[in-house]
């Protein structure tokens, strides 16, 4: 996937003709996933250029109204680490600037969509908005696809217990600690990726050693506080491997009140320092608890860590959203992107 990450006033022309899709992309869920495959469709079947998409370096609503800014599904680099997985050929990350900010949807699909990048085919999903005063619409754009000489497509909502699959919907999800139904809309386990950094060696002490990821996007939604089962992975590396995470506060053994990411590996203990870790969140174990003495939570870390092979039985390590076919290889797209 090739990348553009700046101005839209600084895009040059693209040569060809594409199918280009555009939004948030938060979290890239099915209902992504279904517009992405649409629009994978469309490029094999009329011969084009290719897939295109266009995002944003930041969520709309946190530069719009920072005071209801929404936690993020996945960063930016996780975004375009999955986007770029599913099979997209170009991705281009715009600037929330304010010139942008101010452009009507018509102006924007006319000078930047049709002129600079020669969309060939439009798709949208059902509930999209864009433009100043959030007047790009289906409709709207719909009429303006005769004029311009553009095909339009809209993809419909796809549903997940009889519900629309949406970002803000995934959100609550996880907030309330339902990651399986989370995993269930998002067609992949939710990720976290971060660079190890150096701790206290506390888990090691015990005989746990854990490696302590760097939480280092403070917009990012976590899962509620505890043990967690989990699949994780180094970055550039060839296979996951089942791990026991605490997410948290250390209560026993800590007295600070900085939330940590501790990860103990099940079958090896590798130097990770300064390396980029993937955590994929499985079943919960239990909610984080202070223990009488270390003694006492090392027997309880124990017992945690003989439960994970068991919760993850039957599951597999983290592929390709469902939508999208085949095998997936995000730690990849994260080497390839950084």
């Amino acid at each position: 996937m090739k990348i553009y990450r700046g101005s839209f006033l600084e895009l040059g022309e693209l040569e060809g003709s594409w199918a280009v899709t555009l939004g948030t992309f938060d979290g890239v869920h099915l209902g992504h996933a279904a517009i992405l495959s649409r629009a994978f469709e469309l490029t094999r079947r009329e011969g084009l250029s290719g897939s295109l998409a266009i995002t944003f370096g930041r969520h709309p609503r946190a530069v719009l109204t920072p005071s209801q800014r929404p936690r993020l599904l996945t960063t930016l680099q996780e975004r375009i680490a999955l986007l770029d997985a599913a099979g997209l050929d170009r991705l281009y990350v715009l600037d929330f600037e304010e010139k942008l900010q101010r452009m009507e949807y018509d102006e924007f699909v006319r000078q930047v969509l049709c002129e600079r990048l020669h969309m060939a085919h439009f798709i949208l999903g059902h509930d999209i908005h864009f433009g100043r005063g959030r007047r790009g619409t289906s409709d709207s754009v719909r009429a303006l696809a005769t004029e311009l000489g553009f095909v339009f497509s809209q993809v419909e909502s796809v549903e997940y217990a009889g519900e629309a699959v949406s970002s803000s919907r995934i959100r609550e999800t996880i907030e309330r600690g339902d990651l399986a139904e989370a995993t269930a809309m998002l067609g992949h386990p939710y990720l976290v990726v971060g660079p190890v950094e150096s701790g206290q060696q506390i888990g090691r002490k015990l005989g746990f050693p854990t490696a302590n990821l760097g939480l280092t996007h403070p917009a990012k939604l976590l899962p509620p506080h505890g043990v967690y089962a989990a699949w994780a992975r180094v970055v550039g590396e060839n296979s996951w491997e089942a791990a026991a995470v605490n997410l948290g506060l250390a209560p026993t053994l800590k007295s600070k009140s900085a939330v940590e990411l501790e990860v103990h590996l099940l079958e090896s203990s590798p130097d990770l320092y300064h390396k980029q870790l993937a955590v994929a969140f499985g079943p919960r174990l239990r909610a984080q608890q202070r223990f009488a003495s270390a003694e006492e939570l090392a027997r309880q870390i124990a017992r945690d860590v003989a439960r994970v092979p068991e919760l993850l039985k039957g599951t597999a390590p983290p592929q390709r959203p469902q939508a999208l076919g085949s095998s997936w290889d995000p730690q990849e797209a994260l080497e390839e992107t950084e």
